[in-house]
């Protein structure tokens, strides 16, 4: 049995298409952005700078960004989802937790039937990125909260679920 909530519909309505997507949108900062790209810079040029920002909305990053997501999908037990579904990459956050590393959250919309969100952790060290999947969802919080959720959540889906069920898999939540 699965259980899971569900409610990024709109969220997968209202973005574009992720993937082989080559139209770029322009942005205020003058870089180009891949039209699956929804978030703003500001936050990501205010706390790392116009360069930094620039390659992490630059397509530089898109295929590992893709495979990632696409990965979670096929996971995604009880939710059917197309081979190549629509996605969003709605959030950026930055999030400063060490210095020799550069590191945001990504939060993406992914248009499944119904749709789910899913949250990734990008470490970018010594010219090489890292991508952690964190909490599915459409939660916004930060890497702690999310740590936090992680241990908490297995505990509470299984008070909730059959006692005859054997494998518990979550594969969306919200943090409200």
């Amino acid at each position: 049995m699965v259980l899971h909530r569900i409610s990024t519909a709109a969220l997968v309505t209202a973005f574009g298409l992720f993937g082989a997507c080559s139209a770029y949108a322009q942005s205020p900062g003058a870089f180009k952005i891949p039209g699956y790209i929804k978030a703003k810079p500001d936050a990501m040029v205010k706390a790392y700078g116009a360069e930094i920002a620039e390659q992490v909305f630059s397509g530089r990053f898109t295929p590992m960004r893709r495979a990632k997501i696409l990965s979670t999908i096929g996971e995604a037990q009880g939710v059917p989802c197309a081979k190549n579904p629509k996605v969003a990459l709605f959030n950026i956050s930055p999030f400063r937790a060490r210095k020799d590393a550069i590191i945001w959250v990504e939060n993406y919309a992914v248009g499944c039937k119904p749709a789910v969100g899913r949250n990734l952790l990008a470490v970018f060290k010594g010219g090489k990125l890292q991508l952690l999947e964190m909490v599915r969802g459409r939660t916004l919080t930060d890497p702690v909260l999310q740590r936090d959720l992680r241990r908490s959540l297995g505990p509470a889906v299984r008070a909730k679920a059959p006692k005859d069920c054997k494998r518990i898999r979550v594969v969306d939540s919200a943090v409200v």
